[in-house]
């Protein structure tokens, strides 16, 4: 005959510490989380920039900023975000573009200073096109595996970290007997 005997105490501050842990993640630790991902698809899109606009003044590069936005308890949105006037116009070109009387104007001056003729084209063209030159969009698809690694790694320690400071104390206790 086998018999054993199991108790388990402290299961109700167990059970309060698991919600403790699930509160905090639903919390900063989803904040953390998602941003150490968005920053990773971040950094691939500045290098993007740097590859693509060698020479430039760093101002769209400078822009890149990753955001939050909650919109519920356990739902958080993250959002990389280049705020400059001109970057979706680079992500994503921009075809026919009637141009201005004012745009006309600048074209001539530029054209008179720099004598390049460039301006001057520009200048006598009714409509300019600009080509797409994507940043943001091939980081997505480069870095999305590393940064849903890096959202589990934070989620993991932020779990851990939170575990650390439980206080919850269960003991089990047994005994029994066991004939063979």
């Amino acid at each position: 005959m086998v018999s054993v005997r199991i108790e388990v105490l402290g299961v109700d501050d167990l059970s309060r510490q698991f919600k403790r842990i699930a509160e905090h993640v639903a919390g900063s630790g989803l904040r953390a989380a998602g941003h150490a991902g968005a920053s990773v698809i971040l950094e691939g899109a500045k290098e993007n920039v740097r590859e693509t606009f060698v020479n430039q003044t760093g101002a769209l590069e400078n822009s890149g900023r990753v955001q939050q936005e909650r919109k519920n308890r356990t739902n958080l949105v993250s959002y990389i975000l280049f705020d400059i006037v001109y970057a979706a116009v680079h992500e994503y070109g921009l075809l026919n573009q009637v141009i201005t009387d004012r745009q006309r104007k600048f074209f001539w001056a530029m054209w008179y200073e720099s004598g390049n003729e460039m301006w001057k084209a520009l200048a006598l063209s009714k409509t300019y096109t600009i080509p797409a030159r994507p940043y943001l969009r091939p980081a997505v698809d480069a870095y999305q595996h590393l940064a849903i690694k890096e959202m589990a790694r934070v989620l993991a320690e932020e779990i851990k970290e939170e575990a650390r400071r439980s206080t919850a104390a269960v003991t089990i206790r047994g005994g029994g007997k066991l004939n063979y």
